[in-house]
């Protein structure tokens, strides 16, 4: 004859770990609400004089090359790197503008 166990046993609590006595131990803090930015600022000198002649007007890589007074392979590669980071936009016709 089996014997129902389901009505007579009753659960051990004593090593429970979030029984009352145990919540009262933990020590619970608030952490500050922290909100990741998507935004890279720019690490290279040479990024930021870059940025200081984008606007959000879509501006053409001549005149920031003109306006930087750097090499087209240079501002070229600059533009990739902050398209990359996500600060400036490639639109028509070799046109950037600044995202941020």
């Amino acid at each position: 004859m089996a014997m129902d166990l389901t009505e007579s046993a009753e659960p051990d609590q004593s090593d429970a770990p979030l029984n009352h006595k145990g919540l009262a131990k933990l020590k619970f803090t608030s952490q500050p609400n922290v909100v990741e930015s998507r935004i890279s600022l720019p690490a290279d000198p040479e990024e930021s004089i870059l940025l200081e002649h984008i606007t959000d007007e879509p501006t053409h890589i001549d005149d920031l090359v003109r306006l930087c007074n750097r090499p087209v392979a240079e501002v070229s590669s600059l533009l990739a790197m902050l398209e990359l980071k996500g600060l400036v936009q490639s639109v028509s016709g070799m046109h950037y503008k600044l995202l941020i």
